[in-house]
């Protein structure tokens, strides 16, 4: 549920919680069933926008589902020693914030404006660079520009590239995050899921018609 709200600040939470508590398996687990349900909300995101271009990125899609899904499932099956931490967090939460609606929006404005004006300037090597940059924000709001563009001012399969190079560079960059504020052994094992779930999305590209 955590990973529709921010995959990121989940996985963020989970390696802190590493570092603290030791454990490695069952956390390393729940930040790739966080970074699973991220992938389930590019249907949403999608799908209303660009029906055509949802249907071209899900056998990529797919096989991310599928491989981060399995990750999951075999770290959260290994035995592990837990030690018994009595830690009490209490967090006051509102339903809902008007601020983080516009830093979205806001967000969203910057990365349309400006990987528009690197595609009529550098062409598609600065529309890709551009959107690489703006993914270690966010994953959505590219989602959307990528949605928005796919077909008009892009082709579809440049999109879908665009969108696997993005995905990989915000799962890294969730790694690195992982390595200097969580336990190394879950920052390792987080990384090289990340790379097995990265391998799968490209071999969606063989499905791409």
């Amino acid at each position: 549920v955590a990973g529709f709200v921010s995959s990121t600040s989940t996985t963020q939470s989970l390696a802190q919680k590493s570092k603290k508590t030791g454990v490695v398996n069952y956390l390393v687990g729940a930040a790739l069933l966080a970074n699973m349900s991220s992938f389930l909300q590019v249907f949403l995101l999608v799908g209303p926008l660009n029906g055509r271009w949802l249907i071209s990125i899900l056998p990529s899609l797919l096989m991310m589902v599928v491989s981060a899904t399995v990750l999951a499932i075999l770290f959260l099956r290994k035995k592990e020693k837990i030690t018994d931490v009595s830690e009490t967090e209490t967090k006051e939460g509102k339903i809902f914030s008007l601020i983080p609606a516009l830093k979205f929006a806001i967000l969203l404005l910057t990365i349309k404006l400006v990987t528009k004006i690197c595609l009529i300037l550098f062409g598609q090597s600065g529309f890709v660079v551009s959107s690489i940059i703006a993914s270690l924000a966010g994953l959505d709001a590219v989602l959307v520009n990528l949605a928005e563009m796919a077909g008009v001012a892009i082709t579809f399969k440049f999109a879908l590239i665009t969108f696997l190079l993005v995905n990989a560079t915000n799962l890294l960059s969730k790694s690195a995050y992982s390595y200097f504020q969580g336990n190394r052994k879950f920052a390792l094992n987080f990384f090289l899921s990340s790379g097995v779930v990265v391998l799968a999305s490209f071999v969606g590209l063989i499905f791409f018609k």
